[in-house]
């Protein structure tokens, strides 16, 4: 009688243990990127290649970074704290998080360092495009906070034939007087698979120069580190840079 009784709860228990058991499907994760194509008026740009302004003059540029901060939409749901953008170190990418593309047809923030300018850059998580670790150059430790907008470019301004491109130009924006507000709405997410979302930029870099309202004529307006006595070239370039970013 015991060996029927074993036997019956042994097959209990071996017919449990083969039962299938259905484990729920985990959800995937929406993501979010976002991508900044620079261009040379139709041209896509390619640091170190050359192109030509209106006037003739070639240039090359070497270097092309900036900061967005606090990017939130209009019911400040946010986005991000703080993204920076690195042409030569990272391409084309600028943001990539999980989120719902869905909850960021508008984003107002701005191109700069907003309520962090002026932190401790080795403070901040080792994964924050704010450490100073991840800045690239873009903290001024003679200037507490960090740059904005940084284009670093070689001309040749004689059109002589020859190709020198000996004429150097700087342009490090920053300081709390230069930040810029950005508000874009109506944005054109992009499906790209994986349950991810995309959203271009294309900033214009000939635009940046050659704005009708203000241009900036690369012979005698070259370099600026945002120090005092180059307010107006500073403001000139981070009005422009903003205005020739823009969603696709």
């Amino acid at each position: 009688m015991r060996i029927l009784g074993f036997i019956c709860v042994f097959g209990l228990m071996l017919s449990c243990k083969n039962e299938k058991v259905d484990e729920p499907i985990p959800t995937p994760e929406n993501q979010i990127k976002v991508t900044v194509q620079p261009y040379f008026g139709s041209e896509k740009l390619y640091l170190d290649s050359i192109f030509t302004f209106s006037d003739g003059n070639q240039i090359k540029f070497t270097d092309i970074k900036f900061y967005f901060s606090e990017l939130t939409n209009d019911n400040s749901v946010q986005l991000i704290d703080a993204a920076f953008f690195n042409y030569r170190q990272k391409g084309i990418s600028f943001i990539s998080k999980p989120g719902n593309y869905s909850d960021f047809s508008t984003l107002k923030g701005f191109l700069g360092v907003h309520n962090d300018n002026h932190k401790d850059p080795s403070a901040f998580p080792n994964d924050s495009p704010l450490n100073i670790m991840n800045t690239d150059g873009m903290h001024w430790g003679w200037n507490p906070g960090y740059s904005f907008v940084q284009i670093e470019a070689k001309a040749d301004t004689l059109n002589d034939g020859n190709l020198n491109f000996d004429h150097t130009i700087v342009f490090h924006v920053g300081t709390d007087q230069f930040l810029q507000n950005v508000n874009y709405s109506n944005l054109n997410w992009q499906s790209i698979g994986n349950y991810t979302h995309q959203l271009a930029f294309k900033l214009d870099m000939k635009e940046v120069f050659e704005i009708n309202s203000q241009p900036i004529n690369i012979k005698t307006e070259f370099m600026t580190h945002s120090s005092a006595g180059q307010e107006a070239l500073s403001l000139k370039v981070i009005q422009n840079f903003k205005t020739a970013l823009n969603p696709m």
